[in-house]
């Protein structure tokens, strides 16, 4: 149960013999929020007061820390998406840069492809040029 002088919400379900929900909301009650304030019992207060002289650091760190409590099994899937979360970013950037080659290869194909556009109308024009030359020179294009 103990570990390094720190015991856990599932420490407390097995010494009480409760859920571990439970052993969360006694946790939980320690501590009454209201509006930006916080509220404690004489006990805690007096626990907390007794820590802080004992500990030579002290925080003016205003930020608020949040603290959420995970079953084993979610732990562990969080720990899991953690170890996770720098392979998923290094495969996104690579995807990224997939993403940008294609573009890339899309733009130049498109280019190409007006440029094919443009090379058989000019090969149509002078189709279309050459045949009429070729009807004016045989003179049959008297009847149109």
């Amino acid at each position: 149960m103990e570990k390094d002088n720190k015991y856990s919400t599932d420490d407390i379900a097995t010494t009480l013999n409760v859920s571990i929900r439970t052993a969360q909301r006694y946790v939980e009650n320690l501590v009454n929020k209201g509006i930006g304030k916080s509220f404690f019992e004489r006990d805690v207060f007096d626990l907390i007061i007794s820590r802080h002289s004992n500990d030579n650091q002290t925080t003016e760190d205003d930020t608020e820390i949040i603290t959420d409590y995970f079953t084993p099994d979610q732990y562990e899937e969080f720990r899991k998406r953690l170890i996770e979360y720098p392979m998923l970013k290094k495969h996104i950037e690579g995807l990224q840069s997939e993403i940008e080659y294609h573009k890339n290869q899309y733009k130049n194909l498109m280019h190409l492809h007006k440029e094919f556009i443009q090379m058989h109308q000019t090969a149509l024009n002078n189709t279309t040029q050459r045949n009429w030359i070729e009807a004016k020179e045989k003179r049959l294009d008297n009847g149109l």
